[in-house]
């Protein structure tokens, strides 16, 4: 409203409002008006006006003047006699519309709600308004003619109710059903009293029944052609083939199909929050890309349709496929075959609208027909939770694919399905899927001495802490150089040594994935005779803690893949005590003394590893099993799930339990004491010296005294350690608490230098008491911003210093934060 200062100076001054500049811009965008899905759309109290679903109509003819947005700013009350019907008292902070003018001519303005493309039902628009000086309002309706080109006014319009007494009420108009678009109005007119006249508009609420409106999915989603490689339909040569999770030209899945009413694409961006919970029931976003079919409202359909009862879905009995499932197009993978009868997994995620029927079918490859019996409803209540369906493989070797098809669609609506993470779970039958299912015989024999080669690791047990779960991950890459398991250095009569071994070059080539035929390196335990065991330690591993999804109160799972040949071993996963070698828990993962063998085509082991607050390693332990046991055992891709590991010292706990060797054996190492570990640094040594200077202007245990000739020092200000240094007062000293450090550590610390240079010294108190040798942390003078450092702190150390100088003349601030204790490898401890 540039020129109408004084008109409000007395806005300000009678009503306490002020003009918001350009507060309606993005409201007023033309180009974002879509079709209103709820009629809750409308509400608007003009608290964030972007999101109001109603703008200024500008179109030529239809008014003079646009609403503008103001503030309530301060408590004046409005008049109540003067400008009514609506509330004198507005809180203050509210935001309301006001249009106005002082010509003699008459003045109109329309506010028009986004297009509505019909309702069903009686609308009821409640809000509140306030007029001056014999200005009006009134509610119009108004439809889109010559297909969007033009507007016009119904002539019908609703009647405003504000209740017997016009004063400090709000006001409700009844809107008719209409079968068509049209929009809602509120036309402001009759203003044209030259000492000034206007129309105040808030609290827009309207409720009614929208019906047949399209989803709008908002500017950052969008759709493209789903393209694949699988367009000549060719056999995947094994079942990881079929998993798909970005859906791009190397996905095997495709449309396929003649429907008429929709299509499979590809679905990129993000999807609102809002419009994803409003359609399907969950907030949980897919993770896009997707594969993507939308069908559009009052979709014709057959009336003859095949529908699913809940007897067909549990005997798998004929469905055939209907005409309604051809008016849509199906998403279907390339062909695969499985060798004999076995179960086969389709897993995968959905999202979908309300009223969607999808089944999930078997289609036999060369006649493109539903195998009988092979179909199945998917539910779409589960979402997003991962679905799996199982199918047992046609018979007599039958090429066939996964096809999803629609079964039904709500109508009135239009609907949306989302597919992702398409995978085809196997086991041990269904991993020999695909054309390569006859090559696995080629591999029988690659766990013999003529299948590999044989070399020693080279990693040897360091006694080095370990500070993550990740650092138990070993695939015996480079002879397990970089690897935390080891063999132990002194071998006892009986037990043999893990080698490394090399698949020969025939052999080192992977099938498949889900063929468990491993690449390169393996670890290899090589028992030719009975009473024969070989051991794989780890390192040590301080405590473990429980896992946050693991209700068992797990602290996490070891997972390795393992293979065995001959009947005449086994394979243990223990758990023992780090220091006495003593055993905790051990657990048979393979042998034919339990219910898991071992064979060439490998398995995947999983073992939990319970919560224990004591130090302990990890050992693999490969035996043979009777008189005439031996053979040999291989293992691949050690890794541990875990959320973390804790830093603690040793526990002084200790318990007399079995050794985890035979008794021929003795001991692991002879009963010879192992080597001392690296110690980590005490934890209530970090809680003396941690302080992030955040609590109520707190020091924690740090303290700072005047020295000779200054005055300034460090305080708790602004969630820091601050202190300010100027020409006759140029240091001040920051002093921690006297602490006893078991072993060496980093004291790390965030700085700030500003307004002026200055120095930043640490000195370490040594029993030595020598002061001489303090560390330049910074010399620089200004940092501009923020820096990290951190010093070593040795066992000798007793007390640190931080010592602020002021480098010159003028002044200069000085602020510390966030000191925290970690080991020398940067792990925190406390």
């Amino acid at each position: 409203m540039p020129g109408y200062e004084n008109e409000r100076a007395r806005l300000r001054q009678y009503l306490g409002i002020e003009w918001r500049p350009r507060g309606l811009e993005r409201m007023d965008d033309e180009q974002q008006a879509r079709f209103l899905r709820h009629s809750s759309d409308l509400n608007c109290d003009f608290s964030n006006p972007d999101k109001c679903r109603w703008r200024n109509l500008r179109k030529p003819g239809f008014d003079t003047l646009d609403f503008h947005l103001f503030r309530k700013e301060d408590y004046t009350e409005f008049p109540m006699l003067q400008v009514r019907p609506g509330p004198s008292r507005v809180r203050v902070g509210d935001q309301l519309l006001l249009v106005g003018d002082k010509k003699r001519q008459e003045q109109t303005a329309i506010l028009i709600s986004h297009p509505i493309k019909c309702q069903n039902t009686t609308g009821k628009l409640t809000f509140t308004f306030w007029v001056y000086n014999g200005a009006r309002l009134e509610v119009i309706m108004l439809e889109e003619r010559d297909e969007g080109k033009s507007l016009h006014i119904l002539p019908e319009k609703p009647h405003i109710d504000c209740g017997t007494v016009h004063i400090n009420t709000e006001c409700t108009a009844i809107l008719p059903p209409l079968d068509h678009p049209f929009h809602i109005g509120l036309r402001a007119y009759d203003m044209r009293n030259t000492e000034g006249s206007f129309v105040l508009l808030d609290n827009l609420f309207y409720e009614a029944e929208f019906c047949r409106v399209s989803i709008d999915f908002g500017p950052d989603f969008h759709s493209e052609r789903l393209i694949s490689s699988s367009t000549k339909g060719e056999p995947v040569d094994k079942p990881s083939s079929l998993s798909c999770t970005e859906f791009d030209e190397n996905c095997r899945w495709r449309n396929m199909g003649y429907g008429e009413h929709g299509i499979w694409r590809r679905a990129i961006g993000i999807l609102p929050p809002l419009i994803l919970f409003n359609e399907t029931g969950t907030d949980i976003q897919p993770n896009l890309p997707a594969a993507f079919l939308y069908i559009e409202e009052q979709t014709d359909m057959p009336q003859h349709t095949n529908i699913i009862s809940s007897k067909d879905l549990h005997d798998a009995s004929t469905l055939e496929l209907s005409d309604t499932t051809k008016a849509f197009r199906m998403l279907a993978s390339d062909p695969i075959k499985c060798p004999g009868s076995t179960n086969i997994i389709l897993q995968f995620r959905i999202w979908s609208t309300k009223g969607i029927k999808l089944n999930l079918c078997l289609f036999e490859r060369h006649s493109m027909q539903q195998i009988e019996g092979k179909c199945q409803q998917v539910p779409v209540g589960t979402s997003p939770a991962i679905v799996q369906q199982q199918f047992q493989t046609p018979p007599q070797n039958t090429e066939f694919m996964f096809v999803f098809q629609v079964q039904n669609v709500n109508k009135d609506f239009d609907n949306l399905v989302l597919l992702d993470d398409i995978e085809m779970v196997t086991d041990h039958s269904s991993a020999y899927c695909g054309q390569l299912g006859a090559d696995i015989a080629a591999h029988k024999g690659w766990l013999s001495d003529g299948g590999m080669f044989t070399a020693q690791m080279l990693n040897t047990l360091l006694n080095r802490p370990i500070h993550s779960a990740k650092d138990l991950t070993c695939d015996f890459s480079k002879r397990a150089l970089n690897c935390q398991w080891a063999n132990l250095e002194k071998l006892n009569d009986g037990m043999s040594q893990w080698e490394i071994g090399i698949l020969s070059s025939a052999k080192n080539t992977k099938t498949s994935e889900d063929i468990l035929i491993p690449v390169g390196d393996v670890a290899l335990a090589r028992l030719d005779s009975h009473n024969k065991s070989a051991i794989l330690l780890s390192e040590r591993i301080l405590c473990t803690l429980p896992s946050l999804t693991n209700t068992n109160g797990n602290s996490g799972t070891l997972s390795f893949r393992s293979w065995g040949s001959e009947n005449g071993i086994k394979l243990n996963v223990c758990i023992i005590r780090a220091d006495s070698l003593e055993v905790l828990d051990c657990q048979n993962v393979g042998g034919n003394d339990g219910e898991r063998k071992l064979t060439e085509e490998g398995d995947e082991i999983l073992v939990e590893v319970p919560r224990l607050d004591e130090p302990i390693r990890l050992a693999l332990r490969a035996e043979t099993i009777g008189e005439n046991g031996g053979g040999l055992i291989a293992i691949d891709d050690l890794k541990f799930q875990a959320i973390y590991f804790c830093l603690r010292g040793s526990s002084g706990f200790t318990h007399k339990g079995e050794r985890i060797v035979s008794q021929q054996n003795r001991a692991f190492n002879d009963g010879e004491k192992p080597q001392d570990f690296h110690e980590i640094p005490d934890e209530n040594v970090c809680r003396l010296l941690k302080c992030d200077f955040e609590r109520d202007g707190s020091m924690c245990l740090y303290t700072s005294s005047r020295v000779a000739a200054s005055v300034s020092m460090f305080r708790a200000y602004n969630n820091s350690a601050f202190t300010v240094l100027f020409t006759r007062s140029k240091v001040a000293i920051l002093e921690s608490p006297i602490f006893h450090l078991n072993t060496p550590a980093r004291l790390h610390f965030d700085y700030f230098v500003s307004k002026g240079p200055a120095k930043l010294h640490f000195c370490q108190d040594s029993v030595m008491r020598d002061l001489s040798s303090c560390f330049i942390i910074s010399a620089e003078g200004e940092t501009f911003g923020w820096k990290h450092d951190f010093i070593e702190v040795l066992p000798t150390d007793r007390k640190l210093y931080l010592i602020a100088r002021l480098d010159g003349k003028g002044r200069a601030n000085v602020q510390i934060d966030n000191l925290e204790l970690t080991d020398i490898m940067d792990h925190s401890i406390c």
